[in-house]
């Protein structure tokens, strides 16, 4: 039995935490330290959530440092499926 559902990209999860904060993808580019134009690529899902962004995300939104890791590996392991030998 093979079950098919969509996960959304991470960055969509940074978008919402943003919108609750009122905050703009320059303020938390700022926060972390990075181009604005870097963090807009991982919002987009173009640019995958490193461990180490993972963990600046967590600190900045106060929020477990896990928390953007986890859902950057449920988005791979959705978007993979049927794609290898075994699947």
């Amino acid at each position: 039995m093979s079950y098919e559902y969509e996960v959304p990209v991470p960055g969509l999860f940074i978008q919402e935490e943003l919108d609750a904060r009122s905050w703009s993808q320059r303020d938390l580019a700022f926060i972390l330290g990075m181009e604005e134009t870097a963090l807009n690529r991982i919002i987009k899902g173009k640019t995958r959530i490193s461990i180490e962004m993972s963990k600046a995300l967590g600190t900045a939104f106060n929020v477990d440092q896990d928390l953007f890791a986890n859902l950057q590996k449920a988005h791979d392991l959705a978007n993979h499926r049927g794609k290898f030998p075994s699947d």
